[in-house]
């Protein structure tokens, strides 16, 4: 389970937080990336902030690839097809500026604690999915068919979780593209920014996109599973807490870590929690100031995020360390 405080653990370890008073926007702007660039997550931090939320990343390093969640891109083609141009938004460009996010099938955003109410975000294709469905490739069909006539379809499906829990019952479609009128005319592939509207999502910590496509084999979806976002927009449900002067750290020895840690937290008792880098808790446990002694040999190889909270339940520490 995803917990609304994690975005405050990554937040802080990346140094990013920042308080709005009604509304947060994510346009991607924070990273600064030169036009015509990408960011995939081949520095090993899991993800990044933009606004109020935390947009989740994997990368797979025994391979070299973008292997989940959300890259940052500047990127401009619009017209190449295939795999090689992965990071460009069929647009070439963001909504107000050249940034933008690229999400894959099942990304995932977690919302700042306050910020649980998503009005809606801009939303197009990749050119390396819209290439795809108007023209086919090695993998995917051409949307429509040799005649036109096929009722193909390439959907968005937006999920709000509140509380780690699924709301199924207001789930938001988009259709990034749609062939099933019986009027070839209406037949679209979407190539410019939509603005979606989330507000039938009453209330959510988390979001997830799961993309679904008509043209499919034995193996998945035949599609290219990739999709563009543009400023997400969350509005403020209750008064937001201040965590800017939070230490951005606390000290955990040995570290690199084989079976155990301690935990430095001098004056500080309450929760000491860690998760693994998709956000997930793994370890729970009460402590009392000192250094604490806690059991990680059950834990995967990886890198881990320890955060201390006290008995009000506010972050007092937080750091990252590797288990081996």
């Amino acid at each position: 389970m995803i917990r609304t405080f994690t975005l405050f653990i990554l937040m802080l370890v990346l140094g990013a937080f920042q308080a709005h008073a009604q509304e947060s926007v994510s346009g991607f702007e924070e990273m600064q990336l030169p036009v015509d660039t990408f960011w995939n997550g081949n520095d090993s931090s899991g993800g990044f902030v933009s606004g109020q939320s935390f947009f989740y990343n994997s990368y797979d390093f025994t391979y070299n690839y973008w292997s989940g969640g959300w890259a940052v891109s500047t990127k401009t083609d619009t017209v190449t097809a295939g795999f090689t141009n992965l990071y460009s938004a069929i647009t070439g460009t963001g909504v107000q500026s050249p940034s933008y996010a690229v999400g894959q099938q099942n990304a995932r955003i977690v919302l700042q604690e306050d910020y649980k109410k998503p009005r809606g975000l801009w939303i197009t294709n990749t050119t390396y999915a819209a290439r795809s469905m108007e023209q086919g490739d090695q993998f995917a069909k051409k949307f429509g068919g040799k005649e036109g006539t096929d009722p193909d379809f390439f959907v968005l499906h937006i999920y709000g979780y509140d509380g780690g829990v699924k709301d199924t019952a207001h789930r938001v479609d988009f259709y990034l593209a749609d062939f099933r009128s019986d009027d070839s005319l209406n037949d679209y592939i979407v190539k410019d920014w939509r603005w979606v509207d989330l507000n039938s999502i009453p209330r959510a910590d988390s979001l997830e996109f799961v993309l679904e496509s008509s043209d499919t084999s034995k193996y998945g979806y035949n599609t290219p599973l990739f999709f563009a976002i543009d400023d997400l927009t969350v509005d403020l449900l209750s008064a937001s807490t201040d965590l800017s002067q939070a230490p951005s750290s606390i000290h955990v020895m040995p570290n690199p870590a084989v079976d155990y840690i301690r935990v430095n937290t001098p004056g500080v008792s309450g929760l000491l929690e860690v998760f693994d880098m998709n956000g997930k808790g793994r370890i729970a446990q009460e402590v009392q100031s000192g250094t604490p002694l806690i059991d990680v040999h059950g834990l995967k190889e990886g890198m881990y995020t320890c955060v201390l909270r006290n008995t009000q339940g506010a972050v007092v520490g937080v750091t990252r360390f590797v288990k081996q």
